[in-house]
């Protein structure tokens, strides 16, 4: 029971499954890898302590069809010096593939009978744990572009209080005078504009089809305040929120502008002269100011921009500035 258990707390622990492989190395008195399949056909290994010496680099080079063939014609491991006493067992040969191999003889017959019995919850646990990396590569790439947006988010429950935010939302929050978290619910100093926000979010409660509400909340920096109903969640074992609030504040993000103009050349094939412009405009600056920030004349500035009409379809820098603030560049 011990090992059936250590096998599924295995895939929340860093690096996966070592309590499990601790366990193995204790109980074959050798040690142990678990080698993972990737969607590339690479391996990952995986041992107890990734500070401790390897046992196994012969075949660490391998891929997955090169050890699945091994395992398949049974090649025996003193054909090649360097995995004399390297036992590879097969756990998984169906779709995505892993293998526990171990440095020492053979285990005893019980053993390999406990090896043969964790066999399907292995499975199952390499299942979950696929799982659950696809949602982090997700949740990192959602998080990414919420980030470059300025966007904190904050979940409340059915009586109002906040449920959950990430750090985006606290930096905001922590940014703008006038609103902070207050015995578990978001709390605005202004009375009127808090007495607003307070029924805007009991409407949500009380109508999950209720229109979103929008709140500005600072001048300085400009930031606003959107309060939405939640969707629809299923929810087995957390509270499932009612409310989602969005704070959004209008700042600059550095690495955006820097990179802005790169993407700008990319995206409309651009000269290096023209992104600089173009981004510039993006960002309020007018024609003179662009013209001292970069040394040239605005009669100069104005020839780049009408090029800049022609490769981008647009006709008047309202509309350029427009187009701009709405490409994939600005999350760059």
């Amino acid at each position: 029971m011990d090992y059936i258990l250590a096998i599924h707390r295995g895939v929340h622990e860093s690096p996966p499954w070592k309590e499990f492989l601790t366990r193995m190395d204790r109980a074959l008195a050798c040690p142990s890898t678990i080698a993972v399949e990737a969607s590339d056909g690479s391996l990952a290994w995986l041992k107890a302590d990734p500070g401790l010496p390897f046992p196994f680099d012969a075949i660490t080079q391998w891929d997955a069809d090169r050890l699945r063939r091994h395992v398949a014609t049974q090649e025996p491991a003193r054909a090649d010096a360097r995995l004399e006493g390297v036992r590879i067992l097969p756990w998984v040969e169906m779709g995505k593939g892993a293998w526990l191999i171990t440095a020492g003889q053979d285990a005893s017959g019980a053993m390999n009978e406990l090896i043969r019995t964790l066999v399907p919850h292995f499975a199952i646990a390499l299942r979950t744990l696929t799982r659950l990396e696809e949602r982090r590569i997700a949740l990192i790439a959602n998080r990414r572009v919420i980030e470059r947006l300025d966007i904190g988010i904050l979940t409340l429950g059915g009586d109002g209080r906040v449920l959950g935010f990430g750090p985006q939302a606290q930096r905001i929050i922590a940014s703008i005078a006038g609103i902070d978290i207050h015995h578990g619910k978001l709390r605005l100093t202004d009375r009127v504009s808090g007495r607003a926000l307070e029924m805007a979010i009991q409407r949500c409660i009380a109508y999950p089809q209720a229109p979103p509400r929008a709140f500005a909340l600072s001048q300085d920096p400009p930031s606003e305040l959107l309060v939405v109903p939640a969707p629809s969640f299923r929810v087995y074992t957390a509270v499932a929120p009612a409310v989602i609030l969005y704070i959004h504040r209008a700042a600059d993000h550095p690495t955006s502008i820097a990179a802005l103009p790169a993407r700008l050349r990319e995206l409309f094939d651009l000269t290096p002269l023209e992104s600089e412009i173009a981004a510039l405009l993006a960002q309020g600056q007018s024609v003179r100011a662009v013209a001292e920030r970069l040394g040239i004349t605005q009669n100069t500035t104005r020839g780049y921009l009408k090029s800049l009409f022609a490769k981008t379809g647009v006709h008047r820098q309202a509309e350029l500035v427009r187009l701009i603030l709405r490409s994939i560049g600005t999350i760059a």
